[in-house]
């Protein structure tokens, strides 16, 4: 009996052998070897740039979009949201005329109209100034979205284009990186705007680096922003004069180192009649790049200006779809007087009460 118990033990033990071998030969052979954990860690991506890149190829992830470019965020710092259907009026308020506090004038300049806020406030702020953090909460406070023009066109320490890509003025615009990060809102960085024209006060500033220095200066600054995780920070690309088109191209640093495409341009009665016969040659240039533009300064004289914005609600949301934000110059400035009037102020008002540029982040 226990003989043949021993057989049969046998004889099941050897079925079982032959079974995993051919098991074993008949499973498909693996592709790839197996990654490890190593591996994975090697490919992984360290720049928030490339991790954004990764997370959009994937149609599974979760990511909240990124409103600057329409590509997921890996940061909870959001930079200023663009407006699908319709734009920002924003406005600079007349600080000239009162003794160059902005911040005073807020509350009026936002009565006068009604009780409505305007979507961006900007003001000027000096290269080597700390971070104007009062100034950044106070237009916060509006519920607006403050516009720093920050060292430019006259506001500028010397050998100031060199020193920045030298990397010499690194401290300084890390602290300003820093400091726009810990304010923590969505805020447009206009560095160094109309680098393009030929006054005294742009070649001061740009000296003898030309529009190659330029370039690299730009793009110092724009990595190091990025470096420090400022990602609440949208860099406004931003010449002057936009029918001057062929002066703006050279200092371009490329689409890959703007958030937002601008231009500066004044209604003089000399260089056009409209606000659509001085914008559209920019315009055109410029929207193939595929990025939110922007007017950051802009204005008429006294007897223009009620016209002047009453063609901007005309005009814009159909001859101007990527054009998501304008700026009134609500000041005097060196070329002329575009200080608000009554009429001009009304007509702004109007403009900032209808729906197409209402819009608010």
């Amino acid at each position: 009996m226990r003989k043949y118990m021993l057989v049969v033990l046998i004889f099941i033990l050897s079925a079982c052998s032959l079974g995993q071998r051919q098991a074993k030969r008949s499973a498909p052979a693996p592709t790839s070897a197996p990654v490890s954990v190593s591996t994975v860690a090697a490919v992984a991506p360290t720049n928030p740039l490339a991790a954004t890149a990764t997370a959009e190829s994937n149609p599974t992830s979760t990511q909240p979009p990124n409103p600057s470019g329409g590509q997921p965020s890996t940061s909870l710092l959001s930079p200023p949201p663009i407006p699908q259907n319709g734009a920002y009026l924003g406005a600079f308020v007349h600080p000239i005329s009162s003794g160059g506090d902005f911040v005073s004038q807020l509350p009026q300049f936002q009565s006068d109209l009604g009780g409505k806020r305007p979507g961006i406030l900007s003001f000027f702020a000096d290269f080597l100034d700390p971070v104007p953090t009062t100034d950044l909460q106070a237009i916060e406070a509006t519920g607006s979205i403050p516009e720093i023009d920050w060292g430019g066109n006259g506001s500028c320490p010397s050998d100031y284009i060199s020193g920045i890509v030298s990397g010499q003025d690194d401290q300084q615009i890390m602290q300003y990186a820093d400091g726009l990060k810990s304010f923590g809102h969505p805020v447009f960085l206009r560095w160094y705007w109309e680098m393009n024209l030929t006054d005294d006060q742009t070649k001061n500033c740009l000296g003898s680096a030309g529009a190659a220095g330029y370039i690299a200066a730009w793009k110092h600054i724009y990595t190091l922003f990025h470096q420090a995780g400022a990602t609440n920070v949208a860099f406004v690309w931003c010449p002057g004069g936009p029918l001057a088109v062929a002066s703006m191209d050279p200092f371009f640093p490329g689409a890959d180192y703007v958030d937002w495409i601008g231009v500066d341009g004044f209604l003089t009665g000399n260089n056009a009649s409209s606000f659509a016969g001085l914008y559209m040659h920019w315009y055109t240039a410029y929207v193939k790049y595929g990025k939110p533009l922007i007017v950051a300064e802009t204005g008429a004289s006294p007897n223009d200006q009620a016209e002047f914005l009453n063609g901007i609600g005309q005009t814009v949301p159909t001859q101007f779809p990527n054009l998501k934000a304008i700026v009134y110059f609500d000041s005097k400035g060196p070329q002329g007087e575009w200080e608000l009037t009554q009429a001009g102020l009304s007509a702004f008002a109007q403009l900032l009460a209808s729906p197409y540029f209402s819009f608010h982040q």
